[in-house]
């Protein structure tokens, strides 16, 4: 345990000693590396398709509430029942 202790201890005093002497090329690399790395968030895309997020690409739920949608067609307002509702539009949004 000392040796790491020793080690770590020598690492981070060189690493102080050189920031002190040139801080302006830490302040600097620290600044491009931020922007190099959030330049990532142009390409960033919002996905709200809940059915593409959780099911899977080749499962059943499509074809299961297709089937819930047959039996029991949405629209109806006699026999509207909030618990068959398949589609869940901005009610989750």
């Amino acid at each position: 345990m000392g040796f790491f202790h020793k080690e770590f201890r020598r690492l981070f005093y060189n690493l102080g000693e050189g920031i002190g002497k040139k801080p302006v090329y830490f302040i600097v690399s620290s600044i491009f590396i931020s922007l190099f790395f959030g330049s990532g968030v142009i390409w960033f895309k919002w996905e709200d398709n809940f059915e593409k997020l959780f099911s899977t690409k080749h499962g059943l739920t499509e074809h299961e509430r297709d089937k819930v949608n047959e039996f029991f067609p949405p629209g109806q307002l006699g026999s509207y029942d909030p618990t068959r509702r398949t589609e869940i539009g901005s009610y989750a949004r």
